[in-house]
Order: C-alpha cells, then structure tokens, then sequence
C-alpha cells in the first residue's frame, strides 16, 4: 500500500516526510529536514518551511511510523536525529511494538532487530505495552524472532526500576509478564509453535517455575503447545520443566488431555511417555518418526489480482486527500497482501498456498442466484465509465464502481467457485478468500430494502460471492455436496443472503404503478432453485450482527435495519418451559435467551432454515456474542449436518471499527475463537471442509497492526491450525456450567454491596482533611519553577482552562502521546464535554474557589459522584491534586447494584474485557508492572497537606479498613476478577464491578 502526495498540492509539503520515509529516499528526507532546521533557526521568518516531525496522515501514522512499517532504518535513524518524539502510538502499538512487528515478514527480519536496537538505544521502553498489554516480547515471541527477544530480555532488565522513595530495586523478570489474556511470552511461542524461540527464552530464565503459569483459562504454555500440536516446543518445555505435565487447566484437562482433543497423535505419545517417567529423548525421538510419507493438505488464500481493479476513489490515492476515502477501497487488500508487509504475507502463514489467479465464474453460475437484469445493469454502467484510474462512478450513494468493477465481481465470485472445487477434491484442507467487492447485501435483485430502510441500498456489494459459492457446489457438486450451511459473523445483517435463499422456493412479487389518472398493479412470479425442489432441506444461513438504532437519540437504524432475532423453524413454541432437543440431541438455545423479537422480519417456514440473532447496543456484548454462537447456531448446525460450510466473513465487528456505531466490540481473540468452533464443527461433520469469504472491516489505519489486518490474521491462523478436534457440546456444558455459577458469586456481591449501602445510607463516607489549595499551588509552582505564591493564587481565581486542553492534560501529563489510541475514544471526547460543563457550572455556583485543578491524580478519572482517586490512580504521581468540592465535603455517592450493573457486565466480553475495558495505552505505560501478577514497588504518597489528629486518623483508618473488607468480600465473590476500585476506574465502569477472568482465545 503506498501514498503519493501530488506537488501541485499543499500536501506535497505536508507530507514529504511520510513520502520519503514510505519509498525510503534518503535524499529527499535529508533535504525537507534540513530546510525545515533552518527555516526554525531563521527566528520564523519563513514558519512556512518549518515541518511538524510527528504530524500524522490520513491512517494517523507519524514519518517514524511509516519508515517502521516499510522497514526504512535508516529513514528511521534520520527522523530521530531530527527530533521526532519515540512516544505517539499507531493504533495503539508504542513504537517498539511497530519495530518487531514489522518483522513478522522474512524479509524484514534483520530490520527487526536493527530497529528495536536502534529504538532501545535512543529510549524506548522495553516494558511499553500494546493496548491489549502485549510487550514487544511477546510479539517478536510470537514471530519466532529469537535475537529480537534475546535483546529485549536484555535490554528489558537492564532498564532501571526505582520505589516511591527514589531507591533503585530489582526488576522482576520479563518473562513473568502476562498479557490481557494471561499470556506470557512463552505461552506466545509455544502457541505460534517457536521452538528456537523458546530455547532463547528458556536460556535467560532463571528459575523453571516461569514455566507453570498460567493464564486466565487455566493453561499453561504447555496446554498452549499441546493445542498448536508442536513436538519441539514441548519437548522443550518438557526438558525444562517435567512438572508442567500434570498442571490442569480451568477445565481440568492436563496437556496430554489437550492433545488428544485437538487430534495430535504423536504429541499425545510424547507427553503420555512423560507423564509416565519414561526416558524423554527416548520418547521425543519415537514421536518424532516417520508419519508414512502423508501430506496433509493446507489452508489455501485465493487471491485475485482482477479484485484490485474495482477502484472506488480516483487513483493515485492523495496521501492527504484519502481522509475522504470510502471504507471499502483497495487498501484493504493491500494491508492483507502487499508483499513485505502484508497481514497474510507473515512469515507464520509462509507455508500457505495464495492463488492470484483471476478466473471469472461462469454466468451460468452467476444466475442460479442473481436475476439478469440486475446482472445486465451492473455490466452497463461499468462500461460507460472511461478505463482511466481518475473514473468512478456510483450505482448508489454507498456503492462506487469502475470500469474494472465487473470484472473484479465476477472473479470475485468465480474464485469462490474454485476455492470450493479445491476444497471438495481434497486439495486444500479449507480456503480463505481475499476478495472485493464484498458481496452479502446483494440481494437476486440488488438491493433488499427493511422495514427500517425501505429504500435500502446495495452497501459496497454486487455479486453475492458465498450465495454464488453454495449454489455451484449444489449443482457442481451434486454427488459429494448435499447439504450446505451459510454463517455470516459479519456486524450488518447479511440482508441478501437470506434473500438469495429464501428465493429458492417459488415466491411472488407484487409492484403497484400510479399514473395521473390510474394505477396499475403487477404480480411477478419468482423462483431461483440452486439445485432443485429440495433446496429447503438442503440450505441453511445463520447470521449473527447489531440491530438497533444508532443512537439512542436518533430514529435511523445500523445498516440495513434487519436482522432482529429470529428463528423460521424454532425447534420448540417460545413458551416451552425447557429446552427441546434437536435432532442432534443438542438443546437449541438452552437459556432461552434468542426467541424470535416483536419486530423480526421472520422467513418463511418453507424456505430454507433462517437463523438471526441480532446483538442489541451501542455497547459491547461479546458474552452475549458468543453465546448466540455457542448456544444457538452452531448446535443447530451440527444437527443439519452439513456437508459444506461457507463463512462470510466480516470483521467490522472490531471494538476499533468506526462503522459499527460501536456495536458488539468483537475483537481478534474472538474472532480466533469462533473461527476455531467452526472448524470444529466441520470436523464433526464434513471432513474439515470450509470455505470463507472476505466481507466487511475497514479498520486498516497502521498496516499490520491494524484492527482489519491482525482479526483477518486471526481468522487465517485458526483456519490453517492442524488439528482434527472435532465440536463437543461437553464442552458448551461446562462453560454454562461455570458461567451460572459465576452469575451466583455476581448475584451475592451485588447483594452484599447492597445491604452495605443500606446500612450506611447508600453514601459512603470519606472524611477528608482540609486542604489549602492556594498554598498547595504555590508550592507546587515553586517546586517546578513555575513562579510565586502570587502567581498560584492569580492561577486560583482565574477561570479554568480550555475543556479540551484540560481533558489533555488528564490524558497525557506531559506525555507527547495522542489519546486517539484507546478504543474508546469516543465515549471518553462525550464524558470530557460533559465534565467541561460541570466544571463550568460548579464555577459559576461556587466562585471558582478551587477549581482550577479538577483533573484529580495522574490519569484519573471523575465518577459520576466526584469519586477520589483510587490507588492505583496516584501510584507513581510527583504532587498529589486537589480535590473536587464533593470530595472536600466528604461524600462520595457509589452506584447501588442493579439493572445498569448487570448491563454493564453483560458489556464485558468472555475473554475477560469489553469496550468499556480496554483502557488508553498512554495511561497505562507509566506503570508497566501493573496487574499482570507481577511485584510492584509502588506506594501511595500521603497527601503532605493531611493534618496530623489522632482522632481523625483513628477515623480514617477504620474507614478504610472497612472499605478494603468489602472489596476483599466482593472480589473473593466474583473469583479471580478484580474490583475496579482497586484498579482506579479506568474503564469507565461504575466502582467495584468485576473484571472478569478471561476464558476464550
């Protein structure tokens, strides 16, 4: 993917860093550096040639970030020497991360390690996390990049730690740092099957115990080897440590247990020999022997080159003019396929097939689903449009076309057709499609309006690619495909799927004309069979997305305004009292939770099976998410037996897509795992046979680290895993298991907490000293040589700052670092707006006594009763900051357990973290120990203003005795979680909710 910047524009000037960084022209970045130092040491007389060294692009890249992200060192070496800040983040990812991940290519592998080198050295921090708390250990643990690790170990320890009294101690060891998930580097490598890797780890650990940690479900980075089926990687471990062997997971299963559920037989000897006490090499060796000369066939990734053509924005892209970029454009393929750089160019899917072959399907196979004249209108208004890459036209206000459009449609479609054909010959175990334009709104006839959208439009897509895809294999296929199955995870209502198989029983179509003088009514018969008159038996399409409005303020839905949950042929009436079977002897819908919705637009009982759940929001609702998965559609399908599963993929889901309107919050651990639940479901019933189709997902901002690049990672990864595990609703049985107990120790909290607020008025009470804030600002103006006393108080009664520049000074606190970076950034721009006007309303009420310095401690947040920093909040803060008028009273309300608490932890995904959770980076980068079970040295500085009374530190001291007992109550209740009180409140979340343990990935 590259960028140019036109020289007659003013971006040409903008962005010639970008551009020289990106094609690394050395020459040209020395230059535009050199005028710029001039021009800033020429007492701004010409301003105008002056460069912003960390102005951000269109994808909110720096210079530095795009001379990472194309493996320019010495771009990079030149940057810094020049002055750009090491702090902005891309896409989350501080720049150390960017570095290794960059290296996830064979080709860059060298870059890699020079980068991190160079970046260590100039002071980037090998403790900075990603915005999922990944090191870059991990990731260069998971690239299999064991000299990058070896000198982040290094460099990692080397980096001095100091206790709130300024003395240096001991750091605790990198490799016992653990990621959201509870994952530690070793956990990462053995999961990715690094061998090499894991033998450089192992080489600077100390103590073999690191082994025997385990993550937030209970494996340890044995299970994770024994699922990835790597010999060499539990060898090693093995070596190590042999006490990693009887270690159980969260469901009891040992590594040996693991390796025989995923199907990896040789494994299993291996680990069954170690538990037994035999000889290791002796057992190593036997697995490791002859497999009888069979190859098991791969993941192949059908890649038409023909798909690049569908140009929707006039090319070259404009560096600074692809802000007005559509969300579906060609970057999406190159983020994937770009050579060098691509998510699917990782050296980890080297071993896969891709097939850049641009074969059109056969039209024949186009209209088993599509009706000509749509076809024909498509093909017409393609042709108008001059072959120039300035051309583009419109079908509709969403859809750009081409003149290339129809083509790369018909070789959209006809890729799927062959990925089937390989599938089905066994010469590809499934297949992944990297394909354009996307294709499930396209209904027979094009659009498909809803009762919430009656005019509806075509929403980026043309040719429905997966319909296309079941059909051929129906007909194609005929003898070896019976029964195909059609799962759509994309976050809009794949609208024309379910109408390109509702259309394959005979229908009618009514249509009214009105004249000035009459009206005429037409009835037109309809029939679109893929096969034949067995169709309704043989077809079944499962979609799971939002539904709902927008905004809770607006009347406009999410597109396309269908998809309400529902069932046209519910396997027991909506008011049965317990769950029926189906004919799998599975329980459909167990809790009952997915009953078909008031405002459903329910297919007809004699088409083929249509299965809707749509997610309610905005907010995130992964639990949710995955129990519509779990408890609903993949039950069903076992019971339907497929002989074929087609997926259409769309990843806009992610909690970072802008055009979900912040529904679902899926991120990649889940679409990991859902991936992984299909497979298995298609080992139970038809040899491993899927085929996915790329749909949605817009979110390319930072290449490979992007949301779109890393979830469609994900989704190949889980495809490509060699294992034969096979579904097990065993397994669905002990997750409800564990999960309505869970909502037993949630209920008892919440109980708990309530009779607590009972009791006490439903106010806590937390008496403060008074605190003078004149002189505290005058000694903390004095301290920073920042001025008097005088000035401190003329700072106390003038008015607050700028809201924007107040709610910046709460993120960063001198840091350089962008706040964009979090997931949730939007909600946080609405809570700054809303505490702007409390501050200013406070202001006027109170005189604007003490409110200049609102903000509370160091990346704190204000609750909704002017809470005070919890501690985490101060941990590590230089000065404490005032208090809020509340809080100088004494009261600090507590949200009471109910309706909005149980919401609230329905937003949290299964793996532990919702929207809600996902805090901003820069926040947390101060403090890289915390909460990955690591020893912190940090303390609580005392407030020096706190006035020394007995009675009143008696006081305080009980208070805060009888606080912790209930947070030692609430998190002893909700298990391995932790209070949110404790963790300072970042999320956003109401105090003491609980942040559940992760259990998926």
């Amino acid at each position: 993917m590259s960028f140019t910047s036109s020289d007659e524009s003013e971006d040409a000037e903008s962005y010639v860093l970008h551009d020289a960084a990106e094609a690394g022209d050395i020459e040209k970045l020395t230059n535009a550096l050199s005028i710029s130092a001039a021009a800033a040491s020429d007492n701004d007389a010409n301003s105008d040639l002056q460069i912003n060294l960390n102005l951000r692009d269109h994808h909110n890249c720096t210079a530095l970030h795009v001379a990472v992200l194309n493996g320019q060192l010495e771009c990079c070496r030149r940057l810094i020497e020049a002055g750009a800040s090491l702090k902005p983040r891309c896409e989350g990812a501080p720049l150390l991360v960017l570095a290794v991940c960059a290296g996830s290519s064979e080709s860059k592998r060298a870059f890699a390690l020079d980068a991190a080198e160079l970046f260590t050295s100039a002071g980037c921090s090998a403790w900075d996390r990603d915005d999922e708390r990944r090191l870059p250990l991990h990731w260069g643990a998971s690239l299999g990049l064991a000299e990058v690790c070896k000198l982040l170990v290094a460099k990692g320890q080397a980096e001095p730690l100091k206790d709130e009294d300024g003395n240096e101690v001991p750091r605790p060891s990198m490799l016992e740092a653990k990621d959201r998930r509870g994952d530690t580097a070793i956990h990462w490598a053995a999961r990715h099957r690094q061998g090499s890797v894991l033998e450089a780890l192992l080489a600077c650990c100390s103590s073999p115990k690191v082994l025997e940690l385990q993550n937030k479900r209970g494996s340890s980075a044995l299970h994770a080897a024994a699922e990835s089926g790597c010999l060499d990687c539990s060898r090693v471990l093995l070596e190590s440590n042999p006490a990693c062997a009887s270690l159980l997971d969260s469901l009891g299963r040992t590594p040996l247990q693991v390796a025989e559920a995923f199907g990896h037989a040789r494994l299993a000897h291996l680990l069954a020999s170690a538990s037994s006490g035999a000889e290791l090499a002796a057992a190593a060796a036997a697995a490791n022997g002859d497999d009888g000369g069979i190859r098991r066939p791969q993941t192949v990734l059908f890649a038409p080159d023909a798909c690049l053509e569908h140009r929707t924005h006039p090319e070259p892209l404009l560096r600074g003019s692809c802000g007005g970029l559509p969300p579906e454009n060609v970057c999406r393929l190159h983020v994937l396929l770009d050579k060098g750089k691509g998510a699917l160019r990782a050296s980890e899917f080297s071993g896969l097939e891709i097939d850049t072959e641009s074969r059109p399907a056969e039209m024949a196979d186009v209209l088993r689903v599509h009706e000509w004249g749509y076809l024909q209108r498509i093909q017409s208004a393609c042709a108008k449009i001059p072959d120039d890459p300035t051309s583009v036209s419109h079908l509709d206000p969403d859809t750009a076309i081409s003149h290339g459009t129809w083509r790369a449609g018909l070789v959209a479609a006809g890729a799927v057709c062959r990925a089937i054909d390989s599938v089905v010959q066994g010469k590809a175990k499934n297949a992944f499609c990297a394909v354009r334009p996307p294709g499930h709104h396209a209904g027979p006839t094009g659009v498909v309006p809803s009762q919430h959208d009656p005019n509806g439009s075509l929403g980026f897509c043309l040719i429905n690619n997966v319909a296309v895809g079941a059909s051929y294999a129906l007909d194609k296929w005929r003898s070896e495909i019976r029964r195909v199955v059609i799962l759509d995870f994309d976050v809009h209502h794949g609208n024309g799927t379910e109408a390109c198989t509702v259309s394959t029983i005979p229908s009618s179509r009514t249509f009214t004309y009105k004249t000035p003088f009459s009206s005429i009514t037409q009835t037109i018969s309809c029939y679109k069979p893929w096969l034949g008159i067995e169709d309704p038996n043989n077809i079944l399409f499962a979609s799971v997305q939002g539904y709902g409005r927008k905004h809770i303020s607006l009347d406009s839905y999410v597109y396309p305004g269908s998809g309400a949950t529902s069932d046209s042929r519910p396997q027991a009436p909506p008011d049965t009292a317990a769950p029926v079977l189906n004919a799998a002897g599975l329980p459909e819908d167990p809790r009952g939770e997915f009953l078909t919705a008031p405002d459903a637009e329910v297919a007809p009982a004699e088409a083929p099976r249509v299965i809707n759940i749509g997610i309610p929001g905005p907010g995130a609702h992964v639990k949710l998410w995955r129990r519509a998965w779990r408890d609903k559609i993949l039950p069903a399908v076992v019971a339907f037996s497929p002989d074929l599963i087609l997926i259409s993929a769309g990843f806009d889901a992610h909690a970072k897509d802008e055009i979900n309107f912040g529904y679902l919050g899926i991120t990649e651990p889940d679409f990991e795992w859902l991936t992984d639940q299909i497979c298995q479901v298609a080992n139970s019933c038809c040899g491993g046979r899927v085929v996915s189709v790329l749909e949605g997902g817009y979110r390319i901002h930072g290449g490979i680290v992007s949301a779109f690049g890393r979830s469609v990672a994900a989704h190949v990864r889980a495809l490509s895993n060699i294992n034969d595990r096979r579904w097990s609703p065993k397994t669905a049985e002990l997750e409800r298991k564990a999960e309505a107990e869970e909502e037993l120790r949630r209920q008892e909290a919440a109980r708990l907490k309530a009779e607590r607020q009972a009791r006490e008025g439903g106010r806590v009470k937390r008496r403060r000293a008074a605190v003078d804030y004149v002189a505290l600002n005058a000694e903390m103006d004095v301290a920073a040589g920042g001025g008097s006393g005088a000035t401190a108080e003329a700072e106390a009664a003038a008015p607050p700052e700028d809201p924007a520049e107040v709610s910046k000074k709460q993120r960063s606190l001198g840091s350089e670092q962008d706040p964009e970076d979090g997931v949730e950034h939007g909600q946080q721009q609405e809570q700054e707006q809303l505490l702007a006007a409390d501050v200013r309303a406070d202001w006027e009420g109170q005189g604007g006594r003490g409110m200049e310095r609102c903000a509370g401690a160091e990346g704190g947040s204000l609750t909704e009763g002017g809470g005070a920093p919890a501690e985490d909040e101060t941990a590590g803060a230089t000065e404490p900051e005032p208090l809020l008028e509340e809080q100088q009273e004494g009261t600090v309300e507590e949200p009471t357990a109910g309706p909005e608490t149980e919401a609230v932890d329905e937003a949290r995904d299964s793996t532990g973290f919702g929207v809600e959770d996902r805090r901003d980076p820069d926040q947390e980068e101060q403090q890289p120990e915390d909460e990955d079970g690591l020893p912190s040295t940090r303390a609580v500085p005392e407030d020096p203003k706190l006035e020394d009374k007995p009675q009143q530190q008696q006081q305080q001291k009980e208070e805060e005795e009888e606080e912790e007992r209930w947070e030692d109550v609430e998190t002893a209740a909700n298990g391995e979680g932790e209070t949110l009180e404790k963790r300072g409140g970042e999320s956003g979340l109401p105090a003491g909710e609980r942040v559940e343990g992760l259990q998926g990935g």
